[in-house]
């Protein structure tokens, strides 16, 4: 569902937090016979290799033999292993949470508990419809007489809820003053992603046609018939795909000069003509004309822009329905339920779906997250584990620090901002000291006392919505983190210039506190010195130590790092992975990262005595990965990572100690000439 209550200085919409991993998702072959062709592609080697000449096969073979995609998974990693742990466990608390007749109503457990079961409530499902504010909001929609009418419909809507269609405007940090929120414009749902729309890959193709199938389906289920759904649809993806036409592409989400485009209110006045006045945001948000407000991605707003004419309606109508039909499909009948499990089973190549309790419990840790994560925290999470992570955190930090103060190249006023910004750095273990939730009331209704499911998600919507407009005015709480402690991940996030080990990651195989240092060096070592080094890579160098978006570079010492950049670019670029191939500078960021954490470990290894062979092993082992075809497609088209295996030996490639340590010479498979390789941080 794209909602935006949680906006969002940071890379348009999708929050500048520099993510460690993301989930893969893919599509189904056209036929069984393509699929079989597409999986000889990237299944794992029969016979194991030599290091020298794949380092991540060669490690990794054994595994690969006793692995096996789940039926019900895209890939089989050790995100996916550990994560799926966590779910178990999270399943087992949200049915205790469910089944706790003295939990105080409010209460997290109560909550989590209220959601659950009326989730699992498949009766009152199916006859809750839209629920209440859904059902109202398509009354209005039908009921619009002009554009005007149907803009003001949905940014009400958006205001109670924060759900999205054509337009919308919230509150968010502000990219040049991180200590202050700033009015954002969202909008603009393209469906699917600009990637994906125009991706000359089969797989990705396949996804279109899927996607189409999916709103033709949720259509039918709302009453048309199999030609008016068809049609609809047809006019429907049609402006989805004029809007993603327009909108920046993924590698430019993540340049805030690109992103960062400031406005003042009333300027969606000539923006949007008649639609929009200053007098509606005024009426309906509480805006003032002369507020500042940023636009994250003109080209797509430019685009909604030109379709709100009146001649339109009719069309615009089918959009915002359709829209709001996919945001609440998983929560509303259990037809539209299917239908959306059946698109996401088919897009993923899935054998069969997850079992559907699991399915609601992913529900609930998606809209109650860190009511989970607090329950998840208080039983598996060692507090101990603080101290043991800041001190490895301590370890990369000093290492990075040394390189900054013998940087060569770099000159000694950009040397004192980049040290300043690095002894800023906030690090975060774990789960919060504080819980957002705390902040605000919530109160769900279990099935006894008439909560229905998609009447539940839309409370929780509206108050988190209502508390973003209630502390727009305040502080920035730069305490408050941007993801869910029980998830396998860890980020560093511009805006506040920290990096967050979350606690879902701190555990086998990333982290074991009776492991061999080098083994937690290449695993947890590795991660937190690739968030470190998000917070000089090509888009965090272009903030400061307070979170803010400033040039703190000299002119001379800017071109050279850009220079730089410029060749992990070109070293990645092209790099092929079962006949795809990387895209250089959607990677970047994350490419850099990986190429700098790397380094440090291998630094702090060498420091210590430790063996090298192990801590690049174990990094190597922490990769692993096996993906079903579609899944390659899609990650390859739409993911800031690189997939496992480049992210292995690419980084390795370029490392000098990996030469000497395994004897790597020229005509072996790892072999990169020393000129050739990225040298950055």
């Amino acid at each position: 569902m794209r909602r935006f209550y949680k906006c969002c200085s940071k890379m348009a919409a999708l929050g500048m937090a520099m993510i460690l991993a993301f989930p893969v998702t893919g599509y189904a072959a056209e036929t069984e016979k393509e699929e079989q062709e597409t999986q000889e592609t990237v299944i794992q080697q029969e016979e194991k290799p030599d290091l020298q000449d794949d380092f991540y096969e060669a490690v990794n073979y054994d595994m690969f033999q006793q692995w096996e995609i789940p039926a019900d998974k895209a890939a089989q990693n050790w995100f996916y292993i550990v994560q799926e742990q966590n779910d178990e466990r999270l399943l087992q608390m949200v049915k205790e949470a469910s089944e706790d007749e003295d939990a105080e109503v409010g209460s997290d457990s109560y909550n989590v508990g209220a959601f659950y079961l009326t989730g699992m409530d498949t009766e009152a499902r199916d006859q809750g419809g839209y629920g209440e504010a859904g059902n109202a909001f398509l009354e209005k929609v039908d009921q619009a007489q002009s554009v005007e009418g149907l803009v003001k419909a949905c940014l009400t809507f958006y205001r109670e809820y924060g759900i999205a269609s054509l337009l919308g405007f919230t509150y968010g940090v502000d990219g040049e003053d991180s200590s202050q929120n700033v009015l954002y414009l969202v909008g603009g749902d393209t469906g699917l992603s600009k990637e994906i729309w125009f991706s000359d890959d089969a797989a990705n193709q396949k996804q279109v046609e899927l996607f189409q199938t999916y709103m033709q389906e949720l259509l039918k289920i709302n009453g048309l018939s199999e030609d008016e759904a068809s049609s609809t649809v047809k006019e429907v993806a049609d402006m989805m795909k004029a809007l993603a036409e327009n909108s920046l592409g993924l590698a430019d989400l993540y340049d805030p000069q690109k992103t960062y485009n400031v406005y003042k209110a009333s300027d969606v006045e000539e923006l949007f003509g008649e639609s929009v006045s200053s007098e509606t945001l005024e009426e309906i948000f509480g805006i003032s004309p002369d507020e500042k407000m940023i636009i994250s991605d003109v080209g797509c707003m430019e685009k909604v822009a030109s379709f709100l004419k009146d001649e339109n309606l009719e069309l615009l109508k089918k959009y915002v329905k359709v829209s709001l039909y996919r945001d609440l499909s998983p929560y509303v009948d259990t037809k539209s339920h299917e239908a959306q499990q059946t698109y996401v089973n088919s897009v993923n190549g899935l054998e069969e779906g997850e079992p559907y309790e699991q399915q609601i419990c992913s529900s609930v840790q998606s809209n109650l997250g860190f009511q989970c994560g607090k329950l998840f925290s208080e039983k598996y999470f060692q507090e101990d584990t603080r101290s043991q992570i800041q001190s490895m955190i301590d370890q990369v930090a000093e290492v990075f620090e040394n390189r900054l103060e013998n940087m060569e190249w770099m000159s000694p006023e950009t040397r004192a901002q980049a040290i300043e910004k690095l002894q800023t750095l906030d690090a975060r273990i774990g789960c919060p000291d504080e819980w957002p939730q705390e902040d605000y009331e919530l109160q769900l209704k279990r099935p006894e006392e008439g909560g229905v499911y998609v009447d539940n998600l839309m409370e929780i919507a509206h108050v988190q919505m209502e508390q973003v407009f209630q502390t727009k005015d305040e502080p920035v709480d730069k305490s408050e983190w941007l993801v869910y402690p029980q998830e396998v991940n860890a980020y560093y996030d511009t805006s506040t210039n920290s990096i967050t080990i979350l606690a879902g990651i701190l555990q086998e195989p990333f982290y074991d506190p009776d492991a061999e240092p080098e083994e937690n060096l290449g695993k947890i070592g590795a991660v937190i010195g690739h968030e470190i080094t998000h917070a000089f890579d090509s888009a965090g160098a272009q903030y400061d130590a307070e979170g803010n978006i400033r040039n703190w570079w000299t002119d001379e010492d800017l071109e050279y790092f850009q220079e730089l950049s410029q060749k992990v670019i070109d070293y990645y670029d092209g790099m092929e992975i079962a006949g795809l191939e990387v895209n250089g500078e959607q990677t970047v960021t994350e490419n850099i990262a990986d190429l700098g954490g790397l380094s440090c470990v291998l630094e702090i290894a060498e420091q210590n005595g430790y063996d090298l062979k192990t801590v690049m092993e174990s990094w190597a082992s922490l990769w692993a990965e096996e993906l079903r075809p579609e899944a390659l497609s899609n990650q390859i088209a739409t993911d800031v990572h690189s997939p496992g295996k480049i992210r292995v030996n690419a980084v390795l490639s370029a490392m000098d100690q990996f030469y000497d340590v395994y004897g790597i010479e020229e005509g072996d498979g790892m072999y990169c000439a020393p000129e050739e390789r990225p040298k950055i941080w």
